[in-house]
């Protein structure tokens, strides 16, 4: 055997753990320094992922106890959109350091983490082959150690979601051949950019029909002071207490809504209920607010509900939070305009032959104002 040759392999060896070892450290340092210092009250999917992870844990212990029937896969959920599957990783490490927020996030993201970072490093090492191991290796180096300082997954680990581990699943797809491989690379990357939130309007948009008798509709408005200064917003999420809504990534979403140019919001044809306002994206960052059930929003049949109008003020922000994508601290405060008379004068006239009209002129007399 070429001494050279077993020189080459064990320096190789020696540097693919030595980056593994960085990496786990990192994750670590700055997990930890996210972790104790955040500000953040977790929503609802961010407790449910939390549950998920110690219902998982309690189906490990159960089976490592030899419980009866702890082979059965009754309760993992698998007819659900939610299941306890992806924490069964994280099982140990709740059993050993006990059930916290931080224990859960911590575990998150070094073992996802880990694995999505050096996954992602994998695919560089793949799409490298046949060139000098020494090329390969400093390939795979730079490509985790941006993979890992990256703020994508820093920003889901700190709302406490498990999204990071998508990563992995993307970094273990093969494709026949370098070029397949490399175009979809390049596929998942553009993709991966494309597309965003459509500002509307507010005098040419038309209020969609109104689906049934009980259906009921948000209003609202959240801008800057004076408008000096347009606030972008995208989109607002209004979530019915209890109920699960599909979405993409770390951003909750909530009830179909519409964003207009002017900053106001209608979230119309929702079902009577209690509602909770979620929050809203708007200066870039998705703004969240606190679920709280003294805050919840009770809709009536039928009810045109004006949630208020508001200015968005900015608040602190640091270093750190800019890093790994995190807004910084901001509050809402009662805005004189519009009233809500204004912004049902503009529904009646965006709303002309949609069916809503009687529910605003009904709310409009309720305010003492003209139809």
């Amino acid at each position: 055997m070429n001494p050279s040759r077993v020189w080459t392999r064990y320096n190789l060896t020696v540097g693919y753990f030595a980056t593994a070892v960085i990496v786990v450290a990192f994750i670590w340092f700055f997990a930890d320094l996210l972790l104790r210092t955040a500000e953040f009250y977790p929503g609802y999917d961010p407790r449910n992922f939390y549950d998920l992870a110690r219902t998982a844990q309690s189906k490990v212990q159960s089976l490592l106890a030899g419980e009866p029937n702890s082979l059965s896969l009754a309760g993992w959920g698998f007819a659900h959109q939610y299941n306890a599957l992806f924490a069964v990783p994280l099982a140990p490490v709740l059993m050993v350091f006990g059930e916290s927020y931080y224990t859960y996030g911590m575990a998150v993201a070094l073992i996802y983490g880990t694995a999505a970072t050096l996954a992602v490093g994998g695919i560089a090492v793949v799409l490298l082959a046949g060139y000098r191991p020494s090329i390969v290796l400093l390939t795979f180096a730079a490509t985790a150690f941006v993979a890992v300082t990256r703020s994508a997954g820093w920003y889901s680990t700190i709302f406490y979601y498990p999204d990071i581990g998508n990563a992995k699943g993307a970094g273990n797809m093969t494709l026949p051949s370098r070029r397949l491989r490399g175009l979809g690379l390049v596929a998942a990357l553009v993709l991966g950019g494309c597309g965003g939130p459509t500002i509307i309007p507010a005098e040419s948009w038309t209020l969609p029909a109104k689906e049934g008798p009980d259906t009921a509709m948000f209003v609202g408005r959240i801008g800057r002071y004076g408008n000096d200064k347009q606030l972008i917003l995208n989109y607002v999420a209004f979530q019915q207490w209890g109920k699960v809504y599909f979405q993409s990534g770390t951003l909750p979403k909530g009830e179909k809504n519409f964003v207009m140019d002017n900053n106001y919001f209608v979230v119309p044809n929702v079902k009577p209920g209690k509602y909770w306002f979620a929050g809203f994206h708007a200066a870039g960052d998705f703004n969240r607010l606190p679920a709280d059930k003294k805050d919840f929003i009770d809709v009536k049949p039928g009810q045109v509900k004006f949630v208020g109008s508001f200015d968005y003020v900015d608040g602190s922000s640091n270093t750190l939070r800019t890093i790994v994508g995190m807004p910084g601290t901001f509050s809402l405060k009662p805005a004189a305009t519009p009233s809500e008379i204004e912004m049902l004068r503009w529904l009646l006239r965006v709303g002309n032959g949609s069916g809503w009209e009687p529910a605003v002129k009904q709310r409009m007399r309720e305010l003492g104002g003209k139809p």
